[in-house]
């Protein structure tokens, strides 16, 4: 009986640890929007080059006080950056006209194995070289 309940709660483990996974996803997706709706309203790239200043751009922090997108809910920590679904920050890189969002998963470390618990998403800015 015994270790059907630890069996049981691993699995339910696993249930919320993919769920997490799909929020972390989903909030990627709707950053990669608000970064487009961005690049519409400014026919620019966004300069932004961590999760702090990302966030904060999108919040307002840009030439027209525009908010693209509202991180409330926890979406962001004390020191302002955006977290994942699992509480970890996520990383953002801005290269070469794409934006790369990092997310460390579950186990919180940057894994280099390609069956990671890692999610990274890509965008190719449709804007280049050009600045707010």
């Amino acid at each position: 009986m015994l270790i059907l309940l630890s069996a049981s709660c691993t699995s339910s483990e696993e249930v919320k640890s993919a769920a997490r996974d799909a929020a972390t996803r989903a909030l990627f997706t709707q950053i990669i929007t608000s970064i487009e709706y961005y690049e519409v309203e400014y026919d620019t790239p966004i300069l932004a080059s961590d999760s702090i200043e990302l966030a904060d751009v999108l919040e307002g922090k840009n030439k027209r006080k525009i908010f693209f997108y509202s991180f409330d809910d926890g979406k962001r920590n004390q020191a302002g950056e955006i977290i994942d679904a699992h509480g970890n920050p996520i990383k953002v890189r801005n290269q070469d006209g794409q934006i790369t969002l990092y997310s460390n998963g579950k186990n919180g470390i940057m894994d280099s194995a390609p069956s990671t618990d890692d999610i990274v998403m890509h965008y190719k800015t449709t804007k280049h070289n050009q600045s707010e």
